[in-house]
């Protein structure tokens, strides 16, 4: 007689719930279908980023550098670099003399710390920024298609709770 216990990862009535659930009372089926397209979607997200990095002749680590540089607005530390990319302060220090010698990014005096410095984005680092942002301006136009104003909003309220939730997670002991 065959196993009346669905196998792992597929709902009673057949398909697969999830690629990372098992069928669960505790995760309805939309919450699984969903983690796997959040999945999809940050697998996408890694090669859009690697692609622009190859095109922009960078490394991922520069890359992220320099947004992270751009959202810091001002206030961006080798310290906070280093923190943020999960490298040492070494890396961070070659890093950054990597992106000054290719003119994206700029030491400033710290106003309050004079054992620290600022970083900050050259004008050719904020064109690079504007090239990226455009990218995804342009990808992100597409997805939307015909999706209202209302629906668009609600796509951010939850990708903001989202990113809430994450960090959240992750810094919690």
């Amino acid at each position: 007689m065959p196993n009346s216990v669905p196998p792992p990862g597929t709902d009673r009535n057949g398909p697969p719930v999830s690629r990372f659930l098992g069928p669960s009372d505790a995760v309805p089926t939309e919450t699984a279908e969903l983690i796997d397209q959040l999945a999809q979607l940050n697998m996408a997200n890694e090669r859009m980023r690697a692609t622009l990095a190859k095109e922009l002749g960078m490394s991922l680590h520069e890359f992220s550098a320099l947004g992270y540089i751009d959202n810091a607005a001002g206030t961006a530390t080798p310290k906070a670099l280093a923190g943020n990319l999960y490298i040492t302060t070494g890396s961070a220090t070659a890093l950054i003399d990597r992106m000054v010698d290719a003119g994206y990014v700029a030491r400033a005096p710290h106003p309050t710390d004079r054992r620290s410095i600022l970083l900050e984005l050259t004008d050719e680092g904020r064109q690079l920024m504007e090239r990226i942002i455009a990218r995804y301006a342009e990808a992100t136009q597409l997805a939307l298609g015909q999706t209202s104003a209302r629906q668009t909003k609600s796509i951010g309220n939850f990708v903001s709770r989202f990113t809430t939730a994450l960090d959240s997670s992750t810094l919690a002991p």
